[in-house]
């Protein structure tokens, strides 16, 4: 006798799962920054929206609050001003609170320098950049973790009201300051006043503020940019009347150890062996009868990005970021002394098979160096078609029994 099928109620009646609608998440709490910190909302791939300027305000929090999707990031851009001490506290609440020194945070250093609040803030757009080249090379990483809210310690001799103790004071280590680090003194770096690298953007997964409201809420994954995966919630229902039926029969050409058991839950998945499949890269320069890079002055460049294969696309290559090699070079009047304009975020929408694709660019050098360089070009590419058809069968052995 065949059993009926039960639904979930949510699923009976049509409607998503609880958290399926990915929000609004409601949030509120208090944050402190030596020196200055910009507070942003915005997804994994960008800022979209500013919610605070705070400058530094001796040892008052400033409360936050606002509302977010599920997917959202909660973005603070904070710098310091080179001297006294510099750290970061937070502690955040929706429906689960998060404070600082948990594992949950990260931090991207940008080495863009801000020193004082006289200094333009980092712009909104700089901000996306920075995220965008971040997620692209995995830049993002933990916090520099310090002493809690408690004055326990230094260099934080005092409580910030308003956060609980158990929130921790963080930063980012560039580990290119010299004395001590904490807690040994007397400097205690990463805290004591310095440039690691800043502006410093700290980010929160918006979900890590919620309990199960954001668990049936697929985000795309911060390197795919916004894309939001497709969410079919008719396969839900498809998927429980899958698991409902009593015989599963495996195609006979299934790959061995990849598919697995007859049943779903047995089935792998890994990366296919593939060769690997790049584009051409070359770089153009010099006006004849030029033979090399002349030391002083402005000049056009090209770089020429092409497909060398017949049944492949590439589309959305973007080259992230150029940087030379050996690099930090600067004039007296502290300016990079080589440098290329525009340096990141170089789009070219569709390479399709056998085909050749140029950008122009502008190489700036100001005294620099007789020397041997090297120009590093870093890239991203959002998805490799292939095209062409294959064929193949399978068949499904089965024994069909009178009743």
């Amino acid at each position: 006798m065949n059993e009926q099928m039960q639904f979930p109620p949510e699923l009976k009646s049509g409607k998503k799962p609880k958290g399926g609608t990915c929000g609004p998440v409601r949030f509120r709490g208090h944050i402190w920054c030596d020196d200055f910190v910009d507070v942003y909302l915005g997804t994994a791939a960008k800022v979209t929206r500013k919610l605070y300027s705070i400058d530094f305000q001796s040892e008052d929090p400033t409360r936050i609050e606002g509302q977010a999707s599920c997917c959202d990031y909660l973005y603070f851009v904070g710098w310091s001003n080179k001297y006294g001490q510099n750290g970061f506290l937070a502690e955040l609440t929706g429906t689960r609170t998060v404070r600082t020194g948990d594992p949950v945070w990260q931090v991207l250093a940008t080495d863009n320098n801000v020193s004082s609040a006289n200094h333009p803030r980092p712009r909104m757009a700089q901000v996306s950049a920075q995220i965008v080249i971040g997620n692209y090379r995995a830049d993002w990483g933990a916090p520099f973790v310090g002493q809690s809210n408690d004055a326990s310690g230094m260099p934080f001799a005092f409580t910030v009201p308003g956060i609980a103790p158990q929130a921790r004071f963080v930063w980012h280590d560039s580990g290119n300051a010299s004395g001590s680090r904490y807690p040994a003194g007397p400097n205690y770096h990463p805290f004591a006043g310095f440039d690691h690298a800043e502006f410093l953007v700290f980010r929160l997964p918006v979900k890590r503020l919620t309990r199960q409201e954001c668990a049936d809420c697929a985000c795309p994954d911060p390197k795919c940019g916004d894309c939001q995966p497709y969410f079919d919630w008719h396969s839900i229902w498809l998927e429980e009347e899958m698991r409902q039926k009593a015989f599963t029969v495996p195609g006979t050409e299934n790959h061995p150890q990849l598919c697995g058991a007859p049943s779903r839950p047995a089935f792998q998945c890994r990366d296919a062996d593939l060769p690997e499949i790049k584009p051409c890269f070359f770089f153009h320069y010099g006006d004849p009868p030029a033979e090399q890079i002349e030391i002083q002055g402005t000049q056009a460049v090209l770089i020429t990005v092409c497909n060398p294969f017949t049944n492949v696309s590439f589309r959305g290559l973007t080259i992230t970021a150029l940087t030379w090699s050996p690099n930090g070079r600067t004039t007296a009047d502290g300016a990079a002394a080589l440098r290329i304009v525009p340096d990141r975020l170089i789009h070219f929408p569709c390479l399709s098979s056998c085909t050749c694709h140029s950008t122009q660019l502008t190489m700036v050098a100001r005294d620099t160096p007789p020397g041997k360089y090297s120009l590093r070009a870093q890239y991203c590419i959002e998805s490799i078609e292939l095209h062409g058809q294959r064929t193949g069968q399978t068949s499904f052995p089965m024994e069909l029994k009178l009743e």
